[in-house]
Parts: C-alpha cells; structure tokens; sequence
C-alpha cells in the first residue's frame, strides 16, 4: 500500500500474530506504544494509537491491573520489549507496510523517547541517542523500561452516536451506519457484540482514577472523539469532569482540550457546546476542530445528512464570537480535520481555496490535520488513475499558498510536527497518482461496487454529484464487465 504521513483506519488485526523479521530498534521504536492512549466509555475498549487493534477490557482485567490496565498490562509490556529488541508485531502493520515502500509513518521519532528514558533516570546520563540500538541492553532497569505512566496524548471516545453516515466511516463510529446496515442485513449479533461490548462496570471509574493518578509532567494535549461528540448527552459532564481533574494543574501550562466534531449540530445544540467551549478556555488551550474534506454538493455526498450551509454558520458563528467566548491566541486554535479520500480529490482544490477564505477572514491560521483514509480500500485516494493529479497540482500550489500564510501568522505545532504538514501529504498523493497506471485494480473494483451499492442503497446519484469522476467510473466498468483479474 502506497500512502502519505498519516492515516485514518478502522481495521482489526489478529493481536498474536507476529512477524519473526528482527530490525535494527531505530526501525521498531515509537512513543505512541508508551505515551498515546487512547479509551471508549461506550464499549470499555482502550488502545495505544490510533492505528492498532482495539483491545477489550474486561472486570478481570480491572481486578488484575487496577488502573494500570490502560498503560501497563502484560500485553502492552511485550509490545514495548519487541520495539526495544527490533521486532515487529502485526498490532503495527499500518505503518510497516508503509515504511517498507519508503514513505513517512505515523511512528515517531525515537529521539524523544530516549530523552523520556532519561529524565525518567532509566538511561544512565552518558547514553546518547546515537546509541538507540544497544538501548536495551544498556538500560539500568530493563523492567522499568517497560512501565509508563506519563501519558502525552489521551484520546476519549464518547461512543458511537452520530448524524452522519460518512462514506469512509463504519457501524463502529457512526449510529447512522449501523442503522443501515441493519436494515440491510449485514451486521449479524456478533458483529455487534463485538463491535459493541458492555464495559464492565468500574471501567469509568478506573479511567478516571488512571487519569487522576498519572503523571502530568508530559502530558500536552486530551480529544474527545466520537461518533459525534456534539450529540452525546454527556459531553458537558465529561469536558467539566476533565476540568475537575486537571484544570488547576493545567492553568499554567495550558493543556490543550481538543474537540473533533463534525459541526453538524442544530442551533441550540450548537448554542449550548459554545457555553461549554467559553468554560474551557479558562483553564486549558482549546483546540476545536472541524472535521471536512470537501465543500457543497460533494460533501454532502461524502458526509451524507451534513447540512453544508448549517456546518459554515456554525463554523462562521464560533470564529466570529472568539473575543466573546474567551477565545485567543493563548488559548485557542482552530483547524479543519479532513478524511482524504477518493472522493473528495476533485474538490480538493476548492476545500483548500475555503481553508485559506476562513484564514484571511478572520487573520487566524486555520490548521489542517493530516489524515489519509486507505481502509476501507474503495476510498483510498490512489486508486484514481493519473488523470487526476491535476487536481492536486493545483492543490499544491493553494498548500504553498497556505503554509506561507499560517507561517506569517506563527503556525500552531500541532501544523509542524511529524506527521501534520499538510502540503507534504498534497505533493505525495500528486507524484503518486502520477505515477500511476491504468490498469484495472482490486480497489477499483471495490470502489465502483461501493458506489453502486451506496447509491441504491440511498437514493443518490454519484455521477450527478461527481461528473468529473464519469471517465473513471467507465474505466472500472469496463475492466469490471470485461471480467479482468484485478492486478
């Protein structure tokens, strides 16, 4: 699989399959296994990044672990040793698949974790970097290498509950979508009771005990996910829980609360999460983003039940209201949180060309996230033939335009780091999509059936929509009728 610096996936994977290939550490070593958590209070699932498997968690679990089951169970353990030692696990294949075809993963540099190791006093004071293949070896506690409890990033899933049936997303994520599919006959009991598990009883409890007691001293940043965060009853109880928790502690360095809504909402929902939003920059940086690929008509298609004149007032309404809700520079950013997908590449250019109006309206820089959808694969942008690269050419001279403009107004990290510069991942897919050929694939193949299937299935006509897309569509009719083996 070809694909740029990040990814947005939902898949599982066998958690006990493992790769007996050993690599050098450098090749293996990521901090999101010791710092990234990432828990559901709908299901009583947890997980470290987003790209690994989801793990169930049960009252045994609780009992065994106590708090420490988010962070520090066997499992999560042996992960970290096989980094350390150079061995890849299958929990990680998203980014080795991508690795091993030359492109820039989601794994972090293993620079910061070495430090983190030694502030911890884990490494003795002469280990340097350049060293990060022996560290194994040369660590004072191999065991306490093992243990963490200085989180960074916790993300907090409010459940599946969701207006939306984005094309990209699934029954996991999106009500909407298991409706459908449930009406169509294609969940069965057990896929929703594995999708769906009740969590034990104490897992809450446990979460928020885990959160209380862990260290804070590199703690930098919390999202609420979802589903739809926005429709979710308790949103407010848990943004308010959080301030509890952590809001004295984070007065001085600003932690950042980052939402991720699909701004959606109706008025009055809408009115009542600004209310929300004024109480959290009091106490932390408030990162509120709206999650877009598209404009008008095609994202509409995209994010079917989206309102896309609802979704600018809202966004208009919050820009417009900083000065009252509190919100500034210190203490407010704003970036847009696209799925780049195969159906949104045509309209990348105008997507970009809104980012920038948003940007020079209100002389604020718009940030945008650096998610790529390749699973499901019918959504992945490089199934399109090299026809479309011209599109992302002239989306590449709009990110140049972008980045030049949020530079002059001191871009947020969050746009700088290692996997969120925008224009990069432009100038990827483009040399990609150029580089293509066309001969008919498998994933085109699963991207015209999706078509045909998402159309009948909700009235909606693709090519009325997309008609830039009608010389594709028949390329995959064609080799689709023809019979063709997908290559």
């Amino acid at each position: 699989m070809v694909l740029l610096s990040a990814l947005l996936v939902c898949h599982m994977l066998d958690p006990q399959q493992q790769s007996s290939e050993t690599r050098m550490p450098q090749q293996t070593l990521c901090g999101h296994r010791w710092h990234y958590l990432i828990v559901n209070l709908q299901t009583g699932m947890s997980r470290t990044c987003c790209l690994t498997p989801k793990r169930t968690i049960s009252n045994a679990d609780i009992e065994k672990y106590g708090s420490d089951v988010f962070l520090n169970t066997d499992y999560l353990k042996d992960r970290r040793k096989e980094m350390l030692t150079g061995v890849r696990h299958s929990d990680c294949n998203a980014c080795w698949k991508l690795e091993d075809q030359g492109v820039k993963s989601k794994r972090t540099d293993f620079h910061s974790l070495v430090h983190h190791f030694r502030a911890r006093k884990l490494l003795p004071s002469t280990f340097r970097v350049r060293e990060v293949d022996e560290l194994w070896n040369k660590t004072l506690s191999q065991q306490d290498l093992l243990k963490e409890n200085c989180p960074r990033i916790i993300e907090i899933n409010m459940g599946s509950q969701c207006d939306l049936k984005c094309t990209y997303c699934n029954h996991w994520y999106s009500s909407q979508w298991r409706q459908e599919k449930e009406q169509w006959g294609d969940l069965t009991e057990d896929d929703k009771a594995s999708a769906f598990p009740t969590p034990p009883d104490n897992f809450e409890n446990t979460f928020w005990s885990f959160l209380a007691q862990s260290s804070k001293t590199e703690l930098t940043q919390i999202n609420i996910i979802g589903g739809e965060p926005l429709m979710s009853p308790r949103l407010d109880k848990i943004l308010l829980k959080l301030k509890e928790i952590l809001g004295e502690e984070s007065s001085h360095r600003k932690l950042e609360i980052g939402i991720v809504s699909n701004f959606n909402a109706r008025p009055a929902k809408f009115q009542r999460f600004l209310e929300v939003v004024k109480e959290l920059g009091t106490s932390f940086r408030v990162h509120i983003q709206p999650s877009m690929e598209s404009v008008g008509s095609r994202a509409e298609y995209i994010r079917q039940n989206l309102s896309w004149d609802r979704f600018q007032n809202n966004v208009h309404e919050l820009l417009n209201r900083r000065d009252e809700l509190g919100l500034h520079r210190d203490n407010f950013y704003f970036s847009l949180m696209p799925a780049l997908n195969a159906l949104s590449v045509s309209s990348l250019p105008e997507f970009l060309e809104y980012s920038y109006d948003l940007t020079m309206k209100y002389d604020l820089p718009i940030g945008i996230g650096s998610n790529v959808v390749t699973d499901p694969a019918h959504h992945d942008p490089t199934l399109l033939t090299p026809d479309f690269a011209k599109y992302t050419e002239r989306s590449l001279e709009l990110a140049s335009k972008m980045t030049e403009t949020q530079n002059r107004l001191g871009r947020h990290p969050y746009d700088i780091g290692n996997c969120g510069c925008w224009e990069s991942i432009v100038e990827t897919l483009h040399s990609t999509l150029l580089e293509r050929d066309y001969e008919f694939n498998d994933k085109q193949r699963q991207f015209l059936e999706f078509i045909q299937t998402n159309d009948h299935r909700r009235g909606l006509n693709f090519l009325s929509t997309f008609p830039e897309y009608q010389a594709f569509v028949e390329h995959c009719r064609k080799g689709y009728m023809k019979g063709l083996t997908p290559n």
